[in-house]
């Protein structure tokens, strides 16, 4: 799969993204009902990664992504991914996840 699509796709430090919005907003539109079930998938298995740097970046974004702010906040204010929130390269992120 991914050589069919790897030329709409950029890898930033790792991690996989579309390279042009247009083609997020096609996979999304089209993908909808699945993609909400796989933010579901992904935070499953992020939570049970002793990894809280990965943690702590991709369980609030799918929070986010989800509009789980009762969830969000939780995993927010426990002290051990607050602690690695703040100290991260991005607070600016944490900032943003805190307002909503």
């Amino acid at each position: 799969i991914y050589l069919c699509i790897e030329e709409i796709l950029v890898n930033q430090s790792g991690l996989f993204n579309f390279f042009h919005n247009y083609v997020r907003t096609a996979v999304e539109t089209s993908y909808k009902e699945t993609c909400t079930q796989m933010r579901y998938t992904i935070i499953g298995y992020f939570e049970k990664l002793p990894d809280i740097k990965r943690k702590t970046e991709e369980i609030p974004y799918q929070l986010q992504q989800l509009q789980m702010w009762d969830k969000l906040s939780e995993f927010i204010c426990d002290t051990t991914n607050f602690v690695q929130l703040i100290s991260g390269l991005d607070r600016l992120e944490t900032y943003k996840y805190w307002r909503q």
